[in-house]
């Protein structure tokens, strides 16, 4: 449902106000080489979009939800103060109360909003656009290594107009060189993306 335009400035205060203060999570969801279903939790920063976690299983039971908040956020000094999630029953009565206790404080969109819940969907639309639509993982496993190099090229390298094109990390800029150069591509997931440095034209 599209929101009226007061319900919408007060969750657009909230977000701008405790932008460096919140997290988003929500499932993706891809298939295996025989069918069967795989979801991916991934928790991404508002502040810089930086992907902070993922993680993919065949069943998300609320046991393995909570101790991937212990996993993301066990050891880190400052923990992030609000959650977004949206209605999914997973995010049950007692998985907020969990979380309130761990520390962090749950914010659940309202239903059929996924607007409410933007950044997080964006990403999913990335994320299946720039890798999902093109590779069929073999088990839970292979998923997460090919997430893996994924996300370490989306956090590091992958340009995004909210950063000014920077990416979440911030990217390293080397100075022009002189012409004995030329721009080395590195392959990323088999050449389905590429990073490009300064190689010497000598080498």
């Amino acid at each position: 449902l599209f929101p009226n335009n007061k319900s919408k400035q007060r969750w657009k205060t909230f977000l701008s106000n405790h932008a460096d203060k919140i997290i988003a999570m929500d499932f993706c969801v891809s298939y295996t080489w025989n069918f069967k279903t795989l979801y991916t939790l991934f928790i991404i920063s508002h502040k810089t979009r930086e992907i902070i976690y993922f993680k993919s299983t065949y069943n998300p039971n609320p046991n393995w939800m909570k101790q991937q908040i212990r996993n993301a956020f066990g050891f880190v000094e400052v923990l992030p103060k609000y959650l977004i999630m949206d209605n999914d029953s997973i995010f049950s009565k007692d998985y907020r109360s969990f979380l309130r206790r761990f520390g962090i404080f749950p914010k659940r969109t309202a239903f059929h909003s996924p607007w409410q819940n933007g950044i997080m969907e964006r990403f999913n639309g990335t994320v299946r656009r720039e890798l999902l639509d093109h590779v069929i993982p073999l088990i839970e496993d292979h998923l997460d290594k090919l997430l893996k190099e994924y996300v370490h090229y989306y956090n590091n390298s992958r340009s995004h107009l909210f950063r000014n094109k920077d990416s979440p990390l911030g990217r390293i800029f080397e100075p022009l060189p002189v012409k004995l150069y030329s721009p080395n591509a590195i392959p990323i997931l088999g050449g389905l993306h590429h990073v490009y440095q300064w190689h010497s034209s000598s080498d």
